[in-house]
């Protein structure tokens, strides 16, 4: 299991466990990502030293990729993302950086109907008859913009004092 420490005793002023901030997978994966994206010629050679490196440990044991063209590979390597990196707080950077936020995160959030106090239920109930506390939505001609802060944009040289943001 991810990130679980079978000799924890709870006591946290001894403990000397660490979190790794980056895994190898992570590195081989975004490699070959950074290599499809910039349009250079994809072999065998390439998928077997990044991603079928990653499929091949023997905790995994799955089958290698062979597919090299770039349209066919791309949904490929972003599910192995995906499932790979799981829980590791990367996805929605994935989904930003691949411009797919607009499409997956529009959607209902769905939760169980637990009412504590009178009028605390904010919930909906959609077309199935499941509940959903709010509607999703991520607006694609705003939300992957990040404004740059003023300050930051007063103290770089290379830019234009009025660069018409």
């Amino acid at each position: 299991m991810k990130y679980i420490d079978p000799g924890y005793t709870l006591d946290n002023r001894t403990y000397g466990g660490s979190i790794p901030l980056v895994r190898y997978a992570e590195i081989l994966l975004s490699y070959l990502e950074s290599k499809l994206e910039a349009g250079d010629h994809i072999t065998q050679q390439l998928l077997d030293e990044t991603i079928n490196k990653v499929r091949g440990r023997a905790s995994v044991n799955m089958p290698a990729i062979t597919e090299t063209d770039a349209t066919a590979l791309r949904p490929i390597l972003r599910n192995e993302r995906r499932v790979e990196l799981a829980l590791e707080g990367i996805r929605h950077y994935d989904i930003l950086r691949w411009h797919i936020a607009h499409i997956v995160l529009d959607a209902n959030v769905y939760g169980s109907k637990v009412c504590d106090l009178p009028g605390a239920c904010r919930f909906t109930v959609d077309a199935q008859g499941h509940y959903y506390l709010y509607k999703r939505a991520f607006r694609e001609n705003v939300d992957y913009l990040w404004p740059i802060p003023q300050s930051e944009i007063d103290i770089n040289p290379n830019l234009e004092q009025n660069p018409g943001y």
